[in-house]
C-alpha cells in the first residue's frame, strides 16, 4: 500500500480509461508499523450497513494501512448477526419500528422501520474478503448492557415485561438478567460467532451498564472465561473494570481518559487506545453551521494528528465510527474521510520503534499482537511524508470511482431510507 499510495488517481479505477502507462520516479520505500493493531471500529447496530458497503469499507481501511475492522454487531437498537439456534434474534431483534432524528431537547422520530442483518454466509464472505486485504475482523457482542434488542427477541434474557427494540439513542436501562440461563444463551451465541470469525480476539463490550450489580460482573466474567477456554482472547471497553476484575488476558479498550490506560496497565492488562478525545470519528469535524448533525464536540484533523500515544503495554490504536447519526454510507464516508486518513500519523515510526543493527529490520517496544491464523498484519504504515500523498490520492480515487453514494439495502430490506441532513447541536451526553 505504500507503493499504491504514490500512484495517481487513475490507478485506482476499476477499469483503465487511458492507454498511457503509469510511472513513478525510481526510489526506495522505507516503511514499518509502530503498532501491530491499527484498527477502525464500525457500528452496524445503530444503523445497518449493507454487506457491499462493509466490503468497500474494508478496501478503504486497507488503502489507509489499517489492519483491523472491529465490527459492532449488537446493541439496544439492533441485532445484526444470524444465530441459527436463536432465530428470534434476527426475526425480531434486527428491526425497530422507527429511529430517533438528531438529539435535541425534545426527541423526534421518523416513521420508517429500520433493520437488517448478516447471514452466516454474509459474515464468512466479509471475513474472507478482509483476509484478502490483510484485514482481520474482530466481532463485538454486547453484554451485559446494550442488550435491549436481544431482550426484545427473548424477554427471559431481561427483567420486567417485554420490550421493543429500542428506537432512541443513548444508554438503555434494560440490561441482561444475571442468570445462569443468560450465561448459557450467550455461550451458544459466542460459539457460533467464533465459528465464523477466526480472529484471536472476541469483544464482549462490558461498558455502560446502568444499575450493574456484582452479579452482572460475574456474568461478564463467565463469558470472558468462556472465550479464553475456547483458545481465543477477549477484549472489553474500559468501563468493564468498574464492574468486575478482568482476566489479565483481556485487552482493555481505553476510550474514556488517560487514567483508564493507567488502571488497565497497573492491573496487568494490555491496552488498545480508543480515546474519544481524538478517535471518535462521528464527532463533528467543524463548527460550520452546515455540519450535518454536529455530534459531540469539535474534533478537527489537527487534533487527531496531535495525539501522542503512550506505549507501555499498548497493542495499538483504533478509531471509532458510531452510527446513531450516520444513517447511510454517504454519511459514514463524510465522517471517516478524511477521518480514516488522519489516524496513520500516530501509527507511524516514532521513538518507540528502532531498527535492528544486525538486520536493519524494525523492532518495537510495544507488545506483539497476532490477528489470526488466517491473516497477517501488513508490515507497512506510512511515514509522515507519505500520509499526505495517500490521503489526497484516496480522496481523488473515491470521487473518481464512486460519485454520490445511495444506500441500497439487500433484498430482505425495504427501500433506502433517505432523510435530509439536520444541522442540530448534539451534546456529548453519551460519549460512546
Amino acid at each position: 500500500m505504500s507503493f499504491d499510495s504514490l500512484l495517481p488517481p487513475d490507478a485506482f479505477r476499476r477499469s483503465p480509461v487511458h492507454d498511457d502507462p503509469l510511472s513513478l520516479p525510481c526510489g526506495v520505500i522505507e516503511d514499518h508499523p509502530r503498532f501491530g493493531w491499527r484498527g477502525c471500529h464500525l457500528d452496524v447496530a445503530r444503523h445497518f450497513v449493507p454487506k457491499r458497503e462493509v466490503l468497500r469499507f474494508i478496501e478503504l481501511l486497507a488503502m489507509h494501512k489499517l489492519n483491523v475492522l472491529h465490527l459492532h454487531l449488537t446493541d439496544d437498537q439492533g441485532w445484526r448477526v444470524e444465530v441459527p439456534q436463536y432465530p428470534e434474534l434476527t426475526r425480531i431483534g434486527s428491526w425497530r419500528e422507527r429511529s430517533m432524528i438528531g438529539r435535541g431537547e425534545v426527541p423526534e422520530h421518523d416513521r420508517q422501520p429500520h433493520g437488517g442483518y448478516y447471514t452466516t454466509e454474509d459474515l464468512l464472505e466479509i471475513v474472507s474478503y478482509a483476509a484478502e486485504h490483510h484485514v482481520t475482523v474482530v466481532p463485538e457482542i454486547d453484554v451485559p448492557g446494550h442488550g435491549q434488542a436481544a431482550i426484545a427477541a427473548y424477554p427471559d434474557l431481561g427483567t420486567g415485561g417485554p420490550v421493543p427494540v429500542w428506537d432512541s439513542w443513548g444508554v438503555s436501562d434494560r440490561i441482561l438478567a444475571p442468570r445462569r440461563a443468560t450465561v448459557d444463551f450467550f455461550r451458544d451465541v459466542l460459539d457460533h460467532v467464533m465459528s465464523i470469525f477466526p480472529s484471536t480476539v472476541i469483544c464482549l463490550d462490558g461498558d455502560e451498564v446502568p444499575g450493574a450489580t456484582p452479579a452482572h460482573g460475574a456474568l461478564l466474567r463467565r463469558l470472558l472465561d468462556h472465550v479464553h477456554a475456547c483458545g481465543r482472547r477477549s477484549s472489553a471497553w474500559d468501563d468493564a473494570m468498574q464492574i468486575v476484575s478482568l482476566p489479565q488476558a483481556t485487552i482493555v479498550m481505553a476510550w474514556q481518559d488517560a487514567q483508564a490506560v493507567t488502571r488497565a496497565t497497573e492491573a496487568g492488562n494490555d491496552v488498545l487506545l480508543c480515546p474519544e478525545t481524538h478517535f471518535y470519528l462521528d464527532h463533528r469535524q467543524s463548527d460550520h453551521p452546515d455540519e450535518p448533525v454536529p455530534v459531540g464536540y469539535l474534533n478537527t484533523l489537527e487534533n487527531v494528528y496531535d495525539y501522542k500515544p503512550p506505549t507501555e503495554r499498548v497493542l495499538g490504536l483504533q478509531a471509532q465510527v458510531w452510527t446513531e447519526h450516520l444513517d447511510s454510507p454517504a454519511r459514514i464516508d463524510y465522517a471517516t474521510s478524511p477521518g480514516s486518513a488522519r489516524s496513520p500519523r500516530s501509527l507511524g515510526p516514532a521513538s518507540a520503534t528502532r531498527r535492528s543493527s544486525a538486520t536493519g529490520s524494525p523492532t518495537t517496544t510495544c507488545p506483539a499482537w497476532t490477528p489470526s491464523a488466517s491473516t497477517t498484519a501488513p508490515s507497512t504504515v506510512p511515514t509522515r511524508g507519505s500520509c499526505a500523498r495517500a490521503s489526497r490520492a484516496d480522496r481523488d480515487e473515491m470521487r473518481a470511482r464512486a460519485g454520490p453514494v445511495r444506500p441500497v439495502p439487500p433484498a430482505h430490506l425495504p427501500g433506502p431510507r433517505l432523510r435530509p441532513w439536520r444541522s442540530r447541536a448534539v451534546p456529548s451526553t453519551r460519549p460512546r
